[in-house]
């Protein structure tokens, strides 16, 4: 199957969806995953229920802390509820970073994500890129991602978030 094909089927996709009866209403995983009694992500959920877990309990129970892994508890930002692995695909910035940033400034997710550059639903004709560049290359308007060492020169080179217009046409 190709990526579009697969894209087109979505979590839901007759070849995906597995609906679940719970609390008197029957819905996918992927909707209860968001649902506000949901204390774990579509993956946590979808595993529990697998394993045998009663639907209400695999949907309410807290999840265990692993040091190792995300907690799998959703996050609310912007409306909506998802893992911090979901924002991480979403918004396409690694979960490491957005996490730093919210224990180290005390940030929610959401003005986690609003403080690198990132919104659900950015302006139509203003497409925002990724780009890794040297100091002397940042513009205005960059919006830090990352810091990172250049391994060749040793030099600090930092991943940034750039609207398109100042990306493809440079001041």
């Amino acid at each position: 199957m190709t990526l579009a094909q697969a894209l087109d089927k979505g979590p839901d996709g007759p070849n995906f969806r597995v609906d679940v009866t719970a609390f008197g209403e029957t819905k996918p995983i992927s909707h209860w995953a968001v649902d506000d009694r949901a204390n774990c992500g579509a993956g946590t959920l979808r595993k529990r229920l697998r394993d045998g877990w009663d639907p209400e309990q695999a949907i309410t129970a807290e999840v265990q802390v692993d040091g190792r892994r995300g907690t799998g508890v959703p996050y609310t930002a912007f409306g909506m509820r998802m893992s911090l692995q979901d924002w991480a695909r979403r918004a396409h910035i690694p979960g490491t970073i957005i996490k730093s940033r919210m224990d180290h400034h005390g940030l929610t997710l959401e003005a986690a994500l609003r403080s690198l550059g990132w919104v659900p639903h950015p302006q139509e004709h203003i497409a925002l890129d990724l780009l890794q560049i040297r100091a002397e290359d940042l513009q205005p308007g960059d919006n830090i991602i990352a810091r990172i060492q250049d391994t060749g020169s040793g030099q600090p080179c930092f991943t940034v978030r750039r609207t398109s217009d100042t990306a493809h046409n440079p001041s």
